[in-house]
């Protein structure tokens, strides 16, 4: 059974999901990074790992696969921050 908070939660997630895939848009049609910090990023897709592990503890289903949409596609950013970092660099030699 869905509680409220659980589907509360879990629409914040999937407004994440879709922010965080504004950004990864933005990267690849500019192809460069630019304001944005690495570290930060890696962070928050850690932290996003950790709450499926935390959801499914709390039995919170919803939470856990629209935060399962946010470690993909804050993952897939973390990927292209690392592509295009190192393509910018490459361009600098």
């Amino acid at each position: 059974m869905l509680s409220w908070q659980d589907i509360m939660n879990g629409g914040f997630e999937i407004g994440a999901t879709i922010s965080i895939f504004f950004n990864c848009r933005r990267v690849v049609r500019d192809k460069k990074v630019k304001g944005v910090s690495g570290i930060a990023t890696c962070y928050f897709s850690l932290w996003g790992m950790w709450n499926l592990l935390y959801y499914s503890h709390l039995d919170q289903w919803f939470s856990f696969w629209s935060g399962a949409t946010v470690v993909v596609v804050n993952t897939c950013y973390v990927y292209l921050l690392i592509y295009y970092g190192r393509l910018e660099d490459s361009k600098k030699t």
